[in-house]
C-alpha cells in the first residue's frame, strides 16, 4: 500500500504548524508530536502488513485532526480568519438555483445568469474588507479545502490578477515607470465591487429586455 504523498504532505504541513502554535497550547503541542511519530512510522516500516496498517493509521489520523480544522490553533488552518465568509459562502453555493436545471428558452437562460450575477456580487461583499489580504497557502493544504474554501481562494486570485493586470495595464501606457510606483496606482478595492456590479446589472438588463418581448407560446 503506498500512502498518497499529498496526505502526509497535510500530515507534515499540520505537524509543523501546531509545533509552532502558542506556548501554552499544551494539545496542539501533543498533536503534533503525535502526528508526526505515526508520519515516522509509516514512513519507516518495512514494506509488508504492518507497514500498511501504520501508513492507513497516519491517513486517517491525518484526515481526522484536519476535518477539525477551524478549531485548530496557530496557522494550522490558514483560512481561519475567513471563517465567517466560508460559512457565508456555503449558503450562496452553486446548486441552490432552479436556472441551473435544463431548460429551454432565452428567458431562462437570462434568469440563470442574472442569478449567478447576483451570487458572485454576494460572495464579494462578503469579503470585501478582505481584498487586501492574499492568503498564502501551502499547496499540501489546497487538495483538501471544500468547495466553499476553493471558491474563496479563486475570489482572492481573481482580485490579484486584477491588481497585475492593472499594473501592468498602466505600465503599457506609461503611467508607471518603476515598480516602487505600483503600490499607490494599483486598484481599490472597491474597484472589484463595481465591476461585479456592473457585470450584475448588465445581466439584469438582459433580462428585463427578454422579459419584454413575447413568449414565443403565447
Amino acid at each position: 500500500m503506498n500512502q498518497p504523498i499529498n496526505i502526509l504532505a497535510l500530515g507534515s504541513h499540520l505537524t509543523d504548524e501546531l509545533g509552532f502554535s502558542e506556548l501554552n497550547d499544551t494539545l496542539g503541542r501533543w498533536m503534533a508530536h503525535y502526528l508526526a511519530e505515526l508520519i515516522d512510522k509509516a514512513s519507516n516500516e518495512p514494506d509488508g502488513p504492518i507497514r500498511d496498517a501504520a501508513q492507513a493509521k497516519v491517513a486517517s489520523s491525518i484526515l481526522a485532526v484536519w476535518a477539525h480544522r477551524s478549531a485548530l490553533p496557530g496557522n494550522a488552518y490558514p483560512l481561519a480568519r475567513y471563517k465567517d465568509i466560508i460559512e457565508g459562502m456555503k449558503l450562496l453555493a452553486p446548486g441552490g438555483s432552479p436556472w441551473e436545471r435544463p431548460t429551454s428558452g432565452s428567458r431562462t437562460a437570462q434568469a440563470g445568469e442574472a442569478h449567478e450575477q447576483l451570487r458572485q456580487l454576494s460572495i464579494a461583499c462578503l469579503f470585501a474588507d478582505h481584498f487586501a489580504e492574499i492568503p498564502n497557502i501551502d499547496p499540501s493544504v489546497v487538495g483538501h479545502l471544500d468547495p466553499a474554501e476553493r471558491e474563496l481562494l479563486e475570489f482572492f486570485n481573481r482580485w490579484a490578477e486584477l491588481v497585475k493586470s492593472q499594473r501592468q495595464k498602466l505600465f503599457d501606457d506609461g503611467v508607471l515607470f518603476a515598480d516602487a510606483a505600483s503600490a499607490t496606482k494599483a486598484p481599490k478595492p472597491n474597484e472589484l465591487l463595481e465591476a461585479t456590479v456592473d457585470s450584475a446589472i448588465a445581466s439584469l438588463k438582459k433580462l428585463k429586455l427578454e422579459l419584454g418581448q413575447p413568449r414565443v407560446d403565447q
